[in-house]
């Protein structure tokens, strides 16, 4: 009886993971990590190609995941912002502060910070208005609090790999 419960509790896993669109961002020593989960398929995203290759084979093989894809060889992935599911995702790269970029502020709805940037997060929110903000945890104490400030002064979901682990969104058709 124990082995049947099993038996489905993993089927339906499986099914819910075929069906599933799912943003995934967390972190390593080498670099940061965003898989795009679309029905089975990880559209992967790394500093890393290597490690996340490793990493996307080893761990998402087990939870139905059937391939994975660099993000990069897809249509709505460019300059670190992805159009995944209607949904914009950007990941902050030093153009995003350091010079204005943009005539009007980019809406985002997630924005992720990582690779041991050093922000000023009041310029970055000129170039990129986000809904959520994903801090990864080579981001120092210091610029993770000063960007959890601005994100609570702002009224923009905050979220610390360091203090919560892995990010995991998923998306609503």
């Amino acid at each position: 009886m124990e082995f049947i419960l099993i038996l489905l509790l993993s089927l339906a896993t499986l099914i819910k993971t075929k069906t599933t669109q799912e943003v995934h961002v967390y972190a390593a020593s080498s670099g940061i990590h965003v898989s795009f989960v679309d029905n089975g398929i990880n559209y992967f995203y790394s500093s890393d190609s290597v490690y996340m290759q490793k990493m996307t084979s080893a761990n998402y093989h087990l939870k139905g995941i059937s391939k994975s894809v660099n993000v990069q060889n897809t249509s709505w992935f460019m300059n670190n912002h992805a159009n995944f599911q209607n949904m914009r995702i950007s990941i902050l790269s030093p153009t995003h502060w350091k010079t204005k970029t943009v005539q009007q502020a980019l809406e985002t709805d997630i924005l992720i910070i990582g690779n041991k940037l050093k922000p000023k997060i009041n310029y970055v929110l000129e170039n990129l208005h986000p809904k959520i903000i994903v801090v990864d945890k080579s981001i120092s104490a210091w610029y993770t609090e000063n960007i959890r400030k601005a994100c609570y002064e702002k009224h923009i979901r905050f979220y610390s790999i360091a203090d919560k682990g892995a990010f995991v969104y998923s998306v609503q058709n």
